[in-house]
């Protein structure tokens, strides 16, 4: 029971105090409670009311699915910290890849994009020279078909000239 009770108390210290502070205790004069309860100082105070223990914080994860032993060593913190420190070193630098990444393809967009437009513009301006010069064939034929018909006409009016003076020459020489 002594022993569970040890237990308890260096799980509710280490979750209330900072990795940083779990090597400063003393070695000769230990206020370490699972020192003070192996050494016979059975001087414990009653635990604080469930209501009032702190939410679980990144100090209370900092020894889950760790052996208490490791904990209570003092380099054990800065060694946590030290792996702790690492993994999120190499996060920052996977996101920062990803980032980089991110931007080239950002880059290759833009200038696929700018591209595109490039052949856009080529295209609408082939399509209005096309059709300036649609609209100048549509005139010239326009023209054509104009003087085709004056022509016509001209060609009408000489035939119903010359049909005329054919028979105002055959009515005269009757």
């Amino acid at each position: 029971m002594m022993e569970r009770e040890a237990h308890e108390r260096v799980s509710r210290t280490y979750a209330t105090r900072s990795p940083l502070e779990w090597g400063n205790e003393s070695t000769t004069t230990s206020t370490h409670p699972l020192s003070k309860a192996q050494a016979g100082a059975h001087q414990t105070a009653p635990p604080p009311p469930a209501a009032t223990q702190p939410s679980p914080t990144r100090r209370g994860r900092m020894c889950e699915g760790r052996r208490l032993a490791d904990a209570r060593r003092p380099g054990s913190a800065a060694a946590e910290l030290r792996r702790r420190e690492a993994a999120a070193d190499a996060q920052l630098a996977a996101a920062r890849a990803r980032l980089a990444e991110a931007l080239a393809e950002l880059e290759r967009a833009r200038a696929r994009a700018a591209e595109l437009q490039r052949r856009l513009e080529e295209t609408y301006g082939k399509r209005r020279g096309l059709k300036r010069v649609a609209a100048a064939a549509r005139e010239r034929i326009q023209e054509t078909r104009a003087r085709l018909q004056d022509r016509q006409q001209q060609q009408q009016d000489d035939e119903m000239d010359r049909q005329v003076g054919v028979m105002v020459r055959v009515a005269a020489a009757e």
